[in-house]
Protein backbone atom coordinates (compact mmCIF):
# COMPACT_ATOMS: atom_id res chain seq x y z
CA UNK A 1 0.00 0.00 0.00
CA UNK A 2 1.22 3.31 -0.54
CA UNK A 3 1.63 6.15 2.48
CA UNK A 4 1.99 9.11 -0.56
CA UNK A 5 0.86 9.72 -4.37
CA UNK A 6 3.67 9.16 -5.99
CA UNK A 7 3.53 12.43 -7.89
CA UNK A 8 2.05 14.84 -5.24
CA UNK A 9 4.62 17.17 -3.83
CA UNK A 10 5.68 16.92 -0.11
CA UNK A 11 5.96 20.18 1.36
CA UNK A 12 9.42 21.37 2.09
CA UNK A 13 8.68 24.34 4.96
CA UNK A 14 6.35 25.82 6.94
CA UNK A 15 7.60 29.85 8.32
CA UNK A 16 5.41 31.49 9.96
CA UNK A 17 6.92 33.97 12.87
CA UNK A 18 7.57 32.00 15.96
CA UNK A 19 8.48 29.06 14.06
CA UNK A 20 9.85 27.01 11.13
CA UNK A 21 9.34 23.46 10.16
CA UNK A 22 10.98 21.40 7.59
CA UNK A 23 12.41 18.34 6.79
CA UNK A 24 14.60 17.11 9.99
CA UNK A 25 18.49 16.14 8.91
CA UNK A 26 21.52 13.90 10.11
CA UNK A 27 23.06 17.54 10.62
CA UNK A 28 20.36 18.65 13.30
CA UNK A 29 21.51 15.79 15.59
CA UNK A 30 23.01 18.47 18.32
CA UNK A 31 20.34 20.72 18.14
CA UNK A 32 17.77 18.08 18.23
CA UNK A 33 19.39 16.22 21.20
CA UNK A 34 19.30 18.88 23.55
CA UNK A 35 15.61 19.44 22.98
CA UNK A 36 15.07 15.90 23.78
CA UNK A 37 17.21 16.06 26.89
CA UNK A 38 16.15 19.05 27.84
CA UNK A 39 12.45 17.52 27.74
CA UNK A 40 13.38 14.02 28.59
CA UNK A 41 10.87 14.60 31.79
CA UNK A 42 8.08 15.70 30.01
CA UNK A 43 8.42 13.17 27.02
CA UNK A 44 9.09 10.14 29.57
CA UNK A 45 5.90 11.39 31.19
CA UNK A 46 3.41 11.47 27.90
CA UNK A 47 4.74 8.39 26.55
CA UNK A 48 4.55 6.25 29.71
CA UNK A 49 8.36 6.17 30.15
CA UNK A 50 8.70 4.59 26.54
CA UNK A 51 10.60 7.34 24.91
CA UNK A 52 13.57 8.87 25.68
CA UNK A 53 14.51 5.40 27.19
CA UNK A 54 17.09 5.36 29.87
CA UNK A 55 20.45 5.53 28.29
CA UNK A 56 19.66 6.97 25.39
CA UNK A 57 22.39 8.59 23.83
CA UNK A 58 23.94 11.63 20.97
CA UNK A 59 24.57 8.42 18.68
CA UNK A 60 21.48 6.53 19.12
CA UNK A 61 19.77 9.80 18.23
CA UNK A 62 21.92 10.61 15.34
CA UNK A 63 21.01 7.31 14.24
CA UNK A 64 17.37 7.79 14.38
CA UNK A 65 17.93 11.09 12.13
CA UNK A 66 19.36 8.89 9.37
CA UNK A 67 16.54 6.97 9.20
CA UNK A 68 13.71 9.34 9.67
CA UNK A 69 15.99 11.07 6.78
CA UNK A 70 15.74 7.90 4.69
CA UNK A 71 12.05 7.40 5.41
CA UNK A 72 11.43 11.17 4.35
CA UNK A 73 13.24 10.30 0.84
CA UNK A 74 11.71 7.26 0.17
CA UNK A 75 8.51 9.05 1.14
CA UNK A 76 7.55 6.27 3.61
CA UNK A 77 7.04 8.82 6.72
CA UNK A 78 8.08 12.83 6.88
CA UNK A 79 9.53 13.78 10.38
CA UNK A 80 9.90 17.63 10.62
CA UNK A 81 12.11 19.39 12.95
CA UNK A 82 10.24 22.19 14.63
CA UNK A 83 12.79 25.44 15.08
CA UNK A 84 13.37 28.66 15.88
CA UNK A 85 13.51 30.73 12.45
CA UNK A 86 17.21 31.51 12.16
CA UNK A 87 17.28 27.44 12.62
CA UNK A 88 19.77 27.84 15.47
CA UNK A 89 17.47 25.98 18.00
CA UNK A 90 15.34 23.28 18.14
CA UNK A 91 12.16 23.35 19.69
CA UNK A 92 10.32 19.91 18.64
CA UNK A 93 9.36 17.75 15.99
CA UNK A 94 6.72 16.95 14.27
CA UNK A 95 5.93 13.26 12.72
CA UNK A 96 4.07 12.21 9.96
CA UNK A 97 3.35 8.39 9.48
CA UNK A 98 1.17 6.18 7.42
CA UNK A 99 -1.49 5.75 9.58
CA UNK A 100 -2.07 1.67 9.83
CA UNK A 101 1.70 1.77 11.16
CA UNK A 102 1.01 5.00 13.15
CA UNK A 103 -2.20 3.21 14.88
CA UNK A 104 -0.12 -0.02 15.41
CA UNK A 105 2.73 1.66 16.90
CA UNK A 106 0.68 3.68 19.31
CA UNK A 107 -1.52 0.87 20.40
CA UNK A 108 -4.84 0.79 18.06
CA UNK A 109 -6.22 -3.11 17.87
CA UNK A 110 -4.74 -4.87 14.76
CA UNK A 111 -8.72 -5.16 13.70
CA UNK A 112 -8.73 -1.22 13.40
CA UNK A 113 -5.48 -0.98 12.63
CA UNK A 114 -5.90 -2.93 9.57
CA UNK A 115 -8.48 -1.14 7.56
CA UNK A 116 -6.33 2.24 7.29
CA UNK A 117 -6.30 2.86 3.51
CA UNK A 118 -3.74 4.51 1.03
CA UNK A 119 -3.25 8.83 1.52
CA UNK A 120 -4.34 8.26 5.81
CA UNK A 121 -1.72 10.05 8.28
CA UNK A 122 -1.23 9.62 11.64
CA UNK A 123 0.17 13.09 12.92
CA UNK A 124 1.93 13.75 16.34
CA UNK A 125 4.38 16.53 17.88
CA UNK A 126 6.02 17.58 21.08
CA UNK A 127 7.78 20.43 21.84
CA UNK A 128 10.49 21.23 24.57
CA UNK A 129 9.15 22.11 28.17
CA UNK A 130 10.89 25.65 27.90
CA UNK A 131 8.53 26.74 25.14
CA UNK A 132 5.26 25.19 26.71
CA UNK A 133 4.81 28.01 28.91
CA UNK A 134 5.04 30.32 26.13
CA UNK A 135 2.24 28.77 23.59
CA UNK A 136 4.26 27.41 21.31
CA UNK A 137 2.36 24.26 20.87
CA UNK A 138 -0.56 26.14 20.01
CA UNK A 139 1.49 28.46 17.54
CA UNK A 140 2.43 25.35 16.05
CA UNK A 141 -0.78 23.52 15.65
CA UNK A 142 -2.18 26.57 14.32
CA UNK A 143 -0.07 26.63 11.44
CA UNK A 144 -0.27 22.78 11.35
CA UNK A 145 -3.68 22.43 10.65
CA UNK A 146 -4.26 24.58 7.59
CA UNK A 147 -0.76 23.04 5.95
CA UNK A 148 -1.50 19.81 6.33
CA UNK A 149 -4.96 20.42 4.82
CA UNK A 150 -3.78 22.82 1.74
CA UNK A 151 -0.63 21.53 1.06
CA UNK A 152 -0.77 17.77 1.61
CA UNK A 153 -2.36 14.84 -0.47
CA UNK A 154 -3.94 13.00 2.33
CA UNK A 155 -7.60 11.67 2.77
CA UNK A 156 -7.44 11.57 6.58
CA UNK A 157 -5.34 13.03 9.33
CA UNK A 158 -5.63 11.60 12.99
CA UNK A 159 -3.79 13.06 15.34
CA UNK A 160 -2.14 10.93 17.92
CA UNK A 161 -1.47 11.85 21.72
CA UNK A 162 -0.56 10.31 24.56
CA UNK A 163 -3.63 10.10 27.33
CA UNK A 164 -0.53 11.37 30.33
CA UNK A 165 -0.19 14.76 28.09
CA UNK A 166 -3.05 16.66 29.33
CA UNK A 167 -1.63 20.17 28.03
CA UNK A 168 -1.43 18.44 24.02
CA UNK A 169 -4.97 16.89 24.63
CA UNK A 170 -6.40 20.31 26.07
CA UNK A 171 -4.78 22.20 23.12
CA UNK A 172 -6.24 19.40 20.20
CA UNK A 173 -9.42 20.33 21.75
CA UNK A 174 -8.93 23.67 21.57
CA UNK A 175 -8.18 23.72 18.32
CA UNK A 176 -11.85 22.21 17.59
CA UNK A 177 -10.29 18.60 16.49
CA UNK A 178 -12.80 15.94 18.24
CA UNK A 179 -12.07 12.66 19.95
CA UNK A 180 -11.96 9.52 17.37
CA UNK A 181 -13.28 6.59 18.11
CA UNK A 182 -10.40 4.44 17.91
CA UNK A 183 -10.12 1.00 19.36
CA UNK A 184 -6.90 0.68 21.38
CA UNK A 185 -4.98 -2.42 23.25
CA UNK A 186 -4.62 0.06 26.47
CA UNK A 187 -7.46 2.29 26.59
CA UNK A 188 -5.27 4.24 28.93
CA UNK A 189 -2.49 5.16 26.37
CA UNK A 190 -2.83 7.14 23.45
CA UNK A 191 -6.13 8.90 22.30
CA UNK A 192 -6.83 10.17 18.96
CA UNK A 193 -8.19 13.39 16.91
CA UNK A 194 -9.35 13.95 13.92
Amino acid sequence: MKFYPPNAPVPERLQTDEFLLRPIRTGDSAIDYDAIVASRDLLRRRTGGKWPHIGFTAQANRADLEQHAAEFRDRRAFTYILLVPSEERCLGCVSIDPLGDGLRRTGATEDYSSTAAENQALVSFWVRSDVVPRDMDRYLLTGLLPWLSAEFAFSRIVFASWNEDSRQISVLQEAGLNRAPIPTKDKSAVVYFE
